[in-house]
């Protein structure tokens, strides 16, 4: 097993431990599935320059649950992994370059948004001082790559210090020259800059699906004056670099 590898399964069994932690508590125990095996990272085979945050894999089909077994699907062919490859492509990259992980790792009973309207508990907030070291550490692994988050709700986990929750500020909704924007680092509990996407099914509205190129774009040029300005090198066509 190379180091990398083992660097992964140290970040499944955190995972684990911060689930069986949580599910011990008695405001969380009715919520958290721990029946499931919790998904792992999609991890693409070249050098990884994007990261993809997604919320956590519990999906409203609840039989489709038994399938998913690594972030986002990634695995699989469909329309996420479409999505993906878009914005990846928009940025100069491939799928190759991706590392997809969820913000929480593991399966609620249900959709946490469900949990928020009928029990009032935001569960992606409650625990969060046990799964966001660990996501702390696998973006630490990555620490030149872009942060992209998917999904509105995933933003009540990531973001502080008054930052917006909602993804359309970001996209300008409100600004009559469409200004876009990060969540900055001093407004990330992560502390590294994230720019929101919504996820895939929010395209269907009008604002977003006529907006993500503008906003991909954005990604791109904002990236680039990051890294010049940090004295990285702007970000380029990704060169293959397996991890074996």
């Amino acid at each position: 097993m190379n180091e990398f590898h083992s660097f992964i399964q140290d970040i499944h069994l955190a995972a684990e431990m911060a689930r069986d932690e949580l599910a011990r508590r008695d405001t969380l125990r009715p919520h958290i599935d721990t029946s499931r095996s919790i998904p792992l990272p999609f991890v693409g085979g070249g050098d990884i320059r994007l990261v993809v945050l997604g919320q956590d894999p519990t999906i409203k089909n609840e039989a489709s649950r038994e399938n998913i077994r690594t972030v986002l699907n990634l695995d699989k062919p469909g329309a996420l992994r479409r999505y993906i490859e878009q914005i990846a492509k928009a940025l100069g990259l491939e799928l190759e370059n991706v590392y997809a992980t969820n913000v929480c790792k593991h399966f609620f009973r249900n959709p946490p948004s469900v949990i928020l309207k009928s029990h009032g508990q935001n569960v992606l907030q409650q625990g969060s001082e046990l799964t966001l070291p660990i996501l702390q550490r696998e973006l630490a692994r990555f620490a030149d790559a872009t942060v992209v988050s998917l999904g509105e709700p995933v933003l009540s986990a990531l973001v502080c210090n008054g930052g917006s929750l909602f993804v359309r500020v970001y996209w300008g909704y409100d600004e009559p020259r469409r200004m876009m924007s990060a969540i900055p680092a001093r407004h990330s509990r992560l502390e590294r800059t994230i720019y929101p996407l919504p996820h895939q099914p929010a395209l269907r509205l009008h604002f977003y699906k006529s907006n993500l190129d503008q906003f991909l774009r954005f990604i791109r040029q904002d990236a680039e004056r990051a890294a010049l300005s940090s004295h990285q090198a702007p970000m380029r066509e990704a060169v293959r670099e397996p991890h074996e």
